[in-house]
């Protein structure tokens, strides 16, 4: 039996198939239960306890003031048309609703809010190698929606049947860009947009109701509701994908925001702020090209941008 194969030396060069099974499995173990779900780590971020609402009244509050974007759309941009201004009231109202709220109902002081806001960023959440990652993630991020956004831009199909109706819903809902205004609100919306949304939806929403996934769901449930009326408003009305297509992207959006909880969870509002950024930058790249295509041919037909007509011409 002395010169079975199991008897005989081990080449230390070769690896057989079960070391390179084991060895494979460690490497994927690393990369995605140790790198992306940090697992038996602690959290990037922890929800105080005591602020979790406890009443079938306070849960109604605390849901209501999660409604109130949708309700800004609604009014603001969709029945009276000012787009941009219904942005900055939905932000202003889940800035001003909670800091009413941690005043009245958790009985804190004045500056209440601005400690709620520095408690996300500690720790973990904002170390040195986290900032890099973001960073990394951000560029190469907002680098693929641009190269895809470009290469769109040269599909004639999309652009006539998309950009065109687009760019009119656009303009007749209230947001007409000047170039320098089109830089600014791009800056705001990948930067500003995105971080606030990342502190109200997946800090303040889920500190008060609850980190399960029943509570997750219901935050992502109220974070892509508002979006459906923004992209039923901008949408084309052609066979009806205002309708449709706004119904999708939402359900889209609703598994976004509940990944969006996650990141922030397991990994802190850095790495989610970034990842946001990421997916609004590539909604501005889509935007902004629908609005002055310039990277689309001649040849589809568009208009050109050096002569914007204004929404009462394009409605004629």
């Amino acid at each position: 039996m002395n010169g079975s194969p199991e008897n005989e030396p081990r080449d230390p060069l070769v690896t057989t198939h079960s070391e390179l099974t084991a060895t494979s499995e460690s490497t994927c173990k690393k990369l995605f239960c140790e790198l992306l779900l940090r697992r038996d780590k602690p959290s990037a971020y922890e929800y105080p306890k005591h602020n979790k609402a406890t009443t079938i009244c306070l849960r109604t509050t605390i849901i209501f003031i999660g409604i109130l974007p949708t309700i800004a759309i609604i009014t603001l941009m969709l029945i009276a048309k000012l787009g941009i201004l219904s942005m900055f009231v939905f932000h202003l109202l889940i800035i001003l609703y909670p800091f009413i709220y941690m005043k009245l109902v958790d009985e804190e002081g004045i500056m209440a809010p601005f400690i709620f806001v520095s408690n996300q960023f500690t720790g973990y959440a904002v170390q040195a190698r986290q900032w890099k990652i973001s960073a990394a993630l951000f560029v190469v991020g907002t680098s693929l929606a641009f190269v895809l956004t470009f290469a769109l831009s040269k599909w004639c199909f999309l652009v006539t049947d998309m950009f065109k109706p687009m760019k009119q819903n656009v303009e007749a809902n209230g947001v007409n860009f000047t170039p320098e205004g089109a830089v600014l609100f791009v800056l705001y919306f990948t930067f500003i947009n995105s971080l606030i949304e990342e502190i109200f939806w997946r800090g303040w929403l889920l500190e008060r109701l609850g980190t399960d996934f029943k509570n997750i769901l219901l935050s992502g449930c109220l974070y892509a509701l508002y979006h459906f009326f923004v992209l039923y408003a901008v949408l084309p009305s052609t066979i009806g994908f205002n309708i449709w297509g706004s119904f999708v992207l939402t359900m889209g959006l609703i598994v976004a925001g509940i990944m969006f909880s996650y990141i922030h969870q397991i990994h802190g509002i850095i790495i989610g702020w970034s990842v946001h950024a990421v997916a609004d930058a590539g909604i501005m790249f889509v935007l902004i090209a629908a609005y002055y295509q310039d990277w689309s041919p001649k040849s589809c037909g568009m208009i050109s941008n050096t002569t914007i007509p204004s929404p009462s011409l394009l409605r004629g």
